[in-house]
């Protein structure tokens, strides 16, 4: 008769703490998938920066595509189900014109990723930002 109330104590413990694991392990695999929805945003803007690094001329549509074709990570995370919103782009300064060489120019992207544990409680996409500054060589116009 003591082993079988200690068996009904035991499961009701796991009850209890069943939903609290369930959301540790779900906040951990949103971590990860964060952290690579951002790795794969910080790849391209790397290679839209070095794009306008070397050719400061360069049209903003032409820094888009370039950054864009680094970004076949975002792709494979949107296969495995990660709900990425529209990426933004942004470089400063946006106009060739003003691109000299040794000044900086800044690429910038930004996307929303909803996430599993703020889904299940009708919460928001979290907005994922990355940005790299790169110099203009020197000698370009």
């Amino acid at each position: 008769m003591h082993r079988q109330r200690e068996r009904g104590q035991a499961v009701a413990e796991f009850a209890i703490l069943l939903p609290v694991l369930a959301l540790i392990v779900l906040g951990c695999l949103d971590l990860g998938r964060v952290f690579s929805v951002w790795l794969a945003l910080s790849n391209g803007t790397r290679e839209g920066a070095d794009y306008v690094a070397a050719n400061p001329t360069a049209r903003w549509e032409d820094v888009e595509a370039h950054a864009l074709a680094d970004l076949g990570d975002l792709e494979r995370l949107e296969r495995q189900g990660v709900l990425l919103g529209p990426i933004d782009f942004d470089i400063d300064p946006d106009t060739a014109d003003e691109r000299i060489g040794g000044q900086p120019v800044t690429v910038t992207a930004q996307c929303s990723v909803t996430l599993v544990t703020t889904y299940l409680f009708k919460g928001q996409p979290v907005a994922i930002k990355a940005s790299t500054q790169m110099a203009v060589l020197p000698g370009k116009k």
